[in-house]
C-alpha cells in the first residue's frame, strides 16, 4: 500500500522536520494512556484517553496510537481543547495505525499543566486480546519550535465474545448479563447510527491508476518539450477497465525535464477530454505544474480536429506590466493554454473544473504563516484577481488550485490587516487569510467592520466563492436587478438548488440574513459542492438554551452545522433569529475552507 496516501493536513506547522527541534528533559512533558475497563464485549465501545502532564506552550501536537485492526475500528475521536483536529485516514486505521493532528490558530499562547489531549472511541469487531499502545507524540510550541516524545505506554483491553450494547458504563459485567435475556431484540442492531456510514466506502473506492509511456521530443527553436497519445492507444489503455466499473480512473501523463525547455505540451485524442464521463481524470505530470482533468473538461461535440493539446508554460515576470513585476516578484508564474493546430483554443467550463498542482518551497518567512501563501489570475492587461481555492500543502509542499478556465496564475505570499481587529483577536487570524485569498473584501482598505450586518445576497457570494461553485444560471429573481454585482452568483445558487426564494419569485437580497436562514443556505451549498461534513462533535441542539426559537424549516440544518463544529452559538445559544454579522461569516468560512 502506498503509504504516502496517508498523511493528516495540519493548519498550522507539525510535520515540517526542518523546524528547530528541543531535547526532552527530565522535567518536561510526561504522558499516558487510559481506558474506560479492562474487558469488552463484540459491538461494545472502548474509549481511550490520551493525558498530557507538565505541558508548556503547547501550540500543535500529533500522536500516534498502535492498535490490532482485526479486533477494533475506529469510531470517532475529538480534541478537548479549543482548536482544529484531523485524523488519520481509514486505510491507514485498517493497519493499525492511529495518528490524531491537533492544532490552534492565529497569534496565540500554546496550553500549558496537565491536559486531555484527546478522547478516542474503537468498537470492538472480534474477541480477543488486545493493547493500544501510545507510541509517539509531536509538539509544536507557540514559537514553532518542534519536539517528540516516545511514551511506549499501553493498556491491555480483552474482548468477549458475547454481544454488547455499544454502552461504555464502569461496569460492563452488569451491563451485559442483562443484555443476554434481550437477545430478542437483535433486530434493533441495524439502528446502530455507525453502521449506515459503511455503504458510503464506495464513494471512495481505490482509484484505477493507468500509466501510459509518454517519451518527450524536444523543439529546439520554440523550446517546447511535448508528448503525445493517439486515438489507437487512449482507446486501447480504457478498453482494459470493465464497462461496469464505476471506480476513478486516472489516466497518468508523465513528460520528463528537458534541459532548456520553458514549456510542455502533451497531445491527446479529442476524446479523452469530451467525453462525458465522471469517473475518468487526465493527469499531465510536468516540471512546471500537474494539470488533473476531467474527461468532460470540453462538452461533446465543442471541440473539431481530431487532437488537441494542454500547454504549461512558463512565464518570464519581466513581461508582465511593472505593477504586476512588483506585487508577484520572484514567485513562479505559469501560462495554462489549450491548442490545436498551434492554435490557442478558448476554454471555460464551470461544470468541469480543473485542478493545478505546483512544486513550491515557501521562504522562512513564509513558513510562519504558510496560509497566506495564495494564487493569481493574471488577465491580458495585469490585472491580478485571487484563486480562492489557492492553498499550500505543508506535507506535499505543493500550492494546489482548481480554475475553469485556462489562462497566466502566479504564486505569490499575501498579507492583509484591518485596523478594527481590537475585541475579536480570535477571528482576525480567519479574516486576515480570507482576506488574502479573495474570500472576504474589507468595508475599506483599512477597515473590515466586523460587527456590521451581513446581507443576505453577500452571504450567498460569500458561500459560493469559499466552496469555488458555479452553475448553470437558473431564472433571475423578480427583486434583483440585472447587472447588480450579486445577479449572476444568485442565479447559479439558484441553478444549483442552493436558494428557493421568498414569497414566491423573491430574494429580499438587501436584507440582512438571521443565523438561521445562514445555516439553511450552508448545508444547501455544501452539499452541491459534496463536502458536507462528517459529525465531528459530539454538541446537540440540547445543548442550547434557546433552540427553541428555531424555524422548524431551519431546525435540521441548524442541527447539522453543530454536529459537524462548523457553528457553536454562544452564550450558550444559536441565537437564530439575529442577524449574522460579518465576523460570524468570515469565521464560518474560514471553517469550511479547511475543512
Amino acid at each position: 500500500m502506498n503509504r504516502k496516501k496517508h498523511w493528516i493536513v495540519l493548519t498550522m506547522i507539525i510535520l515540517l522536520t526542518m523546524l528547530p527541534q528541543a531535547v526532552l528533559a527530565k522535567s518536561d512533558p510526561r504522558f499516558s494512556i487510559s481506558g474506560t475497563e479492562e474487558h469488552r464485549a463484540i459491538g461494545q465501545e472502548f474509549e481511550v484517553y490520551i493525558h498530557g502532564e507538565n505541558l508548556s506552550d503547547l501550540y500543535a501536537y500529533e500522536f500516534t496510537i498502535l492498535f490490532n485492526p482485526n479486533l477494533w475500528k475506529v469510531k470517532r475521536a475529538r480534541a478537548d481543547i479549543m482548536g482544529y483536529f484531523q485524523k488519520s485516514h481509514e486505510e491507514l486505521q485498517s493497519e493499525g495505525i492511529f495518528q490524531f493532528a491537533f492544532t490552534k490558530t492565529g497569534h496565540k499562547d500554546g496550553e500549558n499543566g496537565d491536559l486531555l489531549l484527546g478522547t478516542l472511541a474503537f468498537e470492538a469487531t472480534n474477541s480477543g486480546n488486545s493493547t493500544f499502545e501510545f507510541a509517539r507524540i509531536e509538539m509544536v510550541d507557540s514559537h514553532f519550535v518542534k519536539s517528540i516524545a516516545a511514551p511506549k505506554t499501553s493498556i491491555s483491553v480483552a474482548i468477549d465474545s458475547g454481544q454488547g450494547t455499544g454502552d461504555t458504563s464502569n461496569h460492563p459485567d452488569n451491563a451485559d448479563k442483562p443484555d443476554k435475556p434481550d437477545k430478542p431484540d437483535k433486530p434493533d442492531k441495524p439502528d446502530k447510527p455507525d453502521k449506515p456510514d459503511k455503504p458510503d466506502k464506495p464513494d471512495k473506492p481505490e482509484p484505477v491508476d493507468i500509466v501510459l509511456d509518454t517519451p518527450v521530443l524536444v523543439n529546439q527553436l520554440t523550446k517546447t518539450a511535448s508528448s503525445s497519445i493517439d486515438s489507437d492507444t487512449w482507446h486501447k489503455a480504457l478498453s482494459q477497465i470493465p464497462l461496469a466499473n464505476k471506480n476513478k480512473i486516472n489516466v497518468h501523463l508523465k513528460l520528463e525535464e528537458a534541459e532548456e525547455t520553458n514549456t510542455y505540451e502533451m497531445k491527446l485524442p479529442v476524446a479523452a477530454l469530451s467525453t462525458p464521463k465522471d469517473n475518468i481524470n487526465v493527469i499531465i505530470n510536468t516540471p512546471l505544474a500537474t494539470v488533473s482533468a476531467p474527461s468532460g473538461m470540453f462538452k461533446n461535440g465543442a471541440l473539431s480536429g481530431d487532437n488537441i493539446g494542454i500547454r504549461i508554460g512558463k512565464v518570464d515576470v519581466s513581461k508582465l506590466d511593472p505593477a504586476a513585476q512588483q506585487r508577484i516578484g520572484k514567485h513562479p508564474i505559469i501560462d495554462l493554454a489549450v491548442v490545436s493546430d498551434d492554435k490557442t483554443v478558448a476554454w471555460s467550463n464551470p461544470k468541469a473544473p480543473v485542478t493545478i498542482s505546483m512544486d513550491y518551497s515557501p521562504t522562512e518567512e513564509e513558513l510562519k504563516d504558510p496560509e497566506h501563501i495564495v494564487v493569481w489570475y493574471v488577465d491580458g492587461q495585469g490585472k491580478v484577481t485571487p484563486v480562492p481555492s489557492g492553498k499550500y500543502d505543508q506535507t506535499t509542499h505543493k500550492v494546489n488550485f482548481t480554475t475553469t478556465h485556462f489562462s497566466t496564475y502566479a504564486l505569490t505570499y499575501v498579507i492583509r490587516t484591518f485596523a478594527d481587529m481590537t475585541g475579536i483577536e480570535w477571528a482576525q487570524h480567519p479574516i486576515e487569510v480570507l482576506a488574502a485569498k479573495g474570500i472576504v473584501n474589507g468595508a475599506s482598505d483599512e477597515h473590515f467592520q466586523p460587527m456590521s450586518q451581513v446581507s443576505r445576497a453577500d452571504f450567498l457570494l460569500l458561500l459560493l466563492r469559499t466552496l469555488g461553485l458555479e452553475g448553470e444560471a437558473g431564472e433571475r429573481f423578480a427583486d434583483v436587478s440585472e447587472g447588480a454585482y450579486y445577479d449572476d452568483a444568485l442565479r447559479s445558487a439558484r441553478g444549483l438548488g442552493i436558494v428557493e426564494g421568498i414569497e414566491g419569485n423573491e430574494y429580499h437580497p438587501n436584507e440582512p440574513i438571521t443565523r438561521e436562514d445562514m445555516a439553511v443556505l450552508t448545508v444547501r451549498a455544501l452539499k452541491a459542492a459534496e463536502k458536507m461534513p462528517v459529525v465531528q462533535s459530539e454538541a446537540t441542539l440540547q445543548d442550547y438554551v434557546d433552540t427553541a426559537l428555531i424555524a422548524n424549516y431551519a431546525r435540521n440544518n441548524v442541527e447539522e452545522l453543530v454536529k459537524s463544529g462548523l457553528i457553536t452559538g454562544y452564550a450558550q445559544g444559536i441565537h437564530p433569529k439575529e442577524n449574522t454579522t460579518r465576523v460570524q461569516a468570515a469565521v464560518l468560512m474560514y471553517r469550511i475552507y479547511n475543512n
